[in-house]
């Protein structure tokens, strides 16, 4: 597949970037520019920012920055093909695909593989469900009350109790036995034989939210056998259980419709919820509750059910799912089920109904807690009844919506019966709380400052801790020799600010700035500035939306472009003359200010030169006092140049002085 800058263009163009990172982070909108909680780092206070205009992200706390091919890229670890092909089927787009042959597949990315691998293996688990071999895991499913439709939707199947019939038909499909142990499908001996990892027992494939296939569960058929009931696929390039929700992909609309989720512990409540007609249902693949989990199901709904089993390790798992959950900002109801039932039994044994009324009589996590800790007698006790208060706190100050404290500890002082010095005490408490929280919040914030860039400070603190190999601290010469070496790459001018940002975002001024006034990198001052300039002209002669576009180029460094997302997100800054101007006459305003502007470049560039020939001058009249007279005639061209070089500078001041005056003139003509 060939991935033409065109086919690029059109997938830039024709998909909306808040549609799609608003499937990962819930964006909220504020000014131009939507805000959220930064998907590749944890923070606190949103930091992450999308521009819906430039179809771009940058994240101001961690550094991260695209468009919505590098962001498929980066969340999804895919590859920069399988990016472009997929948001191509979103943007119903076609690219031409054909058969790969043998010697192609092994040049695809292991990603691509991977997942290839997955659904041939989920697509013959699923052929061998129907087949005599898989009778018996078939009537399992059926005895469970799992229509042939549920089945054939969550693409259950069977593996067959053979140590190498997964082996044998993937070989029959062209995949390498490295390909099948790296999708976790095949298990390697220390001899460098392989087996398959699942044998006679029935599989639940796991999807990711697009709904590929990312790994599998398998529980046992036979429960006689000393082997663990369920076993899941491991950690692989494509599958990261702690990310990923079983059935989210095919309970999101209905969880989108409802507002809520119904999160339980297995594969088999889940299928067994929807069968009953409760599409919204999910469950965590084989794990804990996790916080990445969670930051998946916060785009899709704020409120969710929790119904574990009602055993030890049920409500162990019900306290650390609602501790996340509360911290994230989810409204969380706990649902209550009898002792050593689940909502499979329950469903089977009642009906779908039945369920309903758990569903309804679902409680807040504080009454869920005080009423299990009362049954245990632990708030009768002054020291457990304290340190439960304390937990209690803990938990209601997790809640990001600060409004919501003083209803819950309203509450848990009525249940507690708590006096009114108890409850100043967990005021008091609560304060310190959230003094502390926000003390750590600060420390780990980044450090302010454009990410990445070297300046003096940061010369100053290597120079403060790393020594020399004579074990002497670097002295402030050499401090001194690796600013000057850096500062012309560190920083942009002012005015190459204005003329890259021109080019970026304003295209109106692109014919004036590169064909108009022919700028080149020549006029640049910074070496940074010289090379971004070079690159964006080059950029220019290829697609016309190099604002979104540039993040797949190639030639840019990653400094470059970290840059240049810099300059987008950063308002144009023009001179307040130039705002009043610019209100009446637009387009010779802009003319005007990108002469000006270019003028400014290349007064700055001949203020350098002539420091450097003035230098130049006072070296060659040193040498000249101990020199034969010969060595007058290089002065004498340095003083020529350095006269040429003055009277070039008058003209250009002189030509700037024209300009404002006539900015002036026409200023006052128009205020008129």
């Amino acid at each position: 597949m060939e991935i033409t800058a065109e086919i690029r263009d059109r997938i830039l163009s024709s998909l909306d970037i808040v549609d799609i990172i608003s499937e990962v982070v819930q964006l909220n909108r504020k000014g131009a520019n939507y805000w959220a909680l930064c998907p590749f780092h944890s923070e606190k206070t949103p930091s992450f920012s999308v521009s819906a205009t430039k179809g771009i992200y940058k994240c101001f706390g961690c550094g991260v920055s695209g468009n919505i091919i590098t962001f498929q890229m980066e969340y999804y670890k895919m590859s920069y093909p399988e990016a472009v092909r997929e948001l191509a089927k979103r943007a119903g787009i076609h690219i031409e695909d054909r058969p790969l042959s043998p010697s192609e597949i092994e040049k695809q990315s292991k990603r691509d593989l991977t997942l290839g691998a997955l659904k041939a293996t989920s697509d013959y688990y699923h052929k061998m469900l129907k087949a005599t071999s898989g009778k018996e895991a078939l009537g399992y499913l059926r005895k469970r009350g799992f229509s042939d439709e549920l089945i054939t939707r969550f693409e259950l199947g069977y593996s067959p109790d053979a140590w190498d019939a997964l082996i044998v038909e993937l070989r029959k499909q062209n995949f390498a036995d490295l390909t099948m142990i790296e999708a976790g499908l095949v298990i390697e001996r220390d001899d460098g034989d392989i087996y398959d990892r699942f044998r006679n027992r029935v599989m639940f494939p796991i999807h990711d939210h697009l709904g590929k296939i990312v790994g599998f569960g398998a529980r046992l058929l036979d429960d006689e056998i000393k082997q663990a009931k369920y076993i899941n696929s491991p950690q692989t390039i494509v599958y990261d259980k702690s990310k990923v929700l079983y059935g989210l992909f095919h309970s999101k609309d209905e969880i989108r419709k409802s507002g809520f989720a119904i999160l339980t512990e297995g594969y088999a409540d889940v299928l067994t919820l929807h069968q009953a007609g409760y599409q919204n249902a999910i469950a965590s693949s084989g794990t804990s509750l996790t916080r990445e989990q969670l930051n998946s199901l916060f785009r899709y709904c704020k409120t969710i059910y929790l119904v574990f089993d009602a055993d030890e390790a049920g409500i162990k798992a019900t306290e650390r799912g609602l501790e996340l959950a509360l911290e994230q900002g989810f409204n969380v109801l706990i649902v209550e089920l009898p002792s050593g039932e689940d909502p499979d039994s329950i469903i089977r044994n009642l009906g779908g109904k039945n369920f309903q009324v758990y569903i309804d009589q679902a409680v807040n996590f504080l009454d869920y807690l005080i009423k299990k800790y009362s049954n245990k007698d632990l708030l009768k006790n002054p020291t457990e009844k304290a340190k439960s208060m304390r937990y209690f706190l803990e938990l209601i100050c997790k809640i990001p919506d600060r409004l919501q404290h003083d209803e819950y500890i309203k509450n848990m002082a009525q249940m507690m019966n708590l006096t009114s010095r108890q409850i100043e005490q967990v005021y008091k408490e609560k304060a310190i709380l959230e003094k502390n929280k926000t003390n750590l919040t600060n420390q780990s914030k980044p450090t302010s400052g454009n990410s990445g860039l070297i300046n003096k400070e940061t010369i100053r603190t290597i120079a403060e801790n790393k020594e020399s190999k004579e074990g002497k601290l670097i002295s402030d010469a050499e401090i001194k020799r690796d600013i000057n070496e850096i500062k012309f790459y560190d920083k942009l001018l002012p005015e190459e600010v204005l003329l890259l940002q021109l080019l970026l975002l304003e295209k109106d001024s692109r014919t004036i700035i590169t064909n108009v006034y022919n700028l080149t990198e020549e006029k640049f001052h910074s070496d940074l500035g010289k090379s971004i300039l070079k690159n964006l002209l080059r950029m220019l002669k290829e697609s016309s939306d190099i604002a979104k576009s540039y993040f797949d180029d190639e030639l840019l460094t990653q400094r470059e472009k970290q840059e240049i997302t810099n300059l987008i997100f950063t308002e144009v800054k023009f001179s307040e003359k130039w705002k009043e101007f610019s209100n009446r006459n637009t387009e010779v305003d802009m003319e005007r200010m990108v002469k000006d502007t270019i003028i400014r470049l290349e007064l700055l560039n001949i203020e350098n030169r002539l420091a450097e020939l003035q230098g130049k001058l006072l070296e060659n009249k040193q040498k000249c006092e101990e020199l034969a007279k010969n060595q007058k005639d290089e002065v004498s061209d340095a003083e020529e140049l350095l006269e040429k070089l003055k009277q070039e500078q008058h003209e250009l001041l002189k030509e700037q002085m024209e300009i404002s005056s006539k900015r002036k003139k026409l200023n006052q003509l128009f205020i008129r």
